[in-house]
């Protein structure tokens, strides 16, 4: 499910508090910008719930936000 992961977890984040500011996202590059990848890491209320890499910051930053998504749920 990690594609469009950040989309759903914003849809969740919407339906449960009204608003999706409470998760904010750290992103960083890693090697040349021809072959390195993207780190993302995922916070809600200023904690770490997690992280992921891929070759595109979107991918990376799906991967941390299925991570957080799963956790809220439980």
């Amino acid at each position: 499910m990690a594609q469009h992961s950040k989309m759903h977890l914003n849809n969740w984040l919407q339906s449960r508090y009204g608003h999706t500011n409470r998760v904010t996202y750290e992103l960083i590059h890693y090697g040349s910008e021809d072959s390195g990848y993207w780190m993302t890491i995922a916070y809600f209320d200023n904690v770490e719930y997690g992280r992921g890499t891929g070759r595109t910051k979107t991918e990376a930053t799906d991967n941390a936000a299925e991570q957080v998504l799963n956790a809220l749920r439980g």
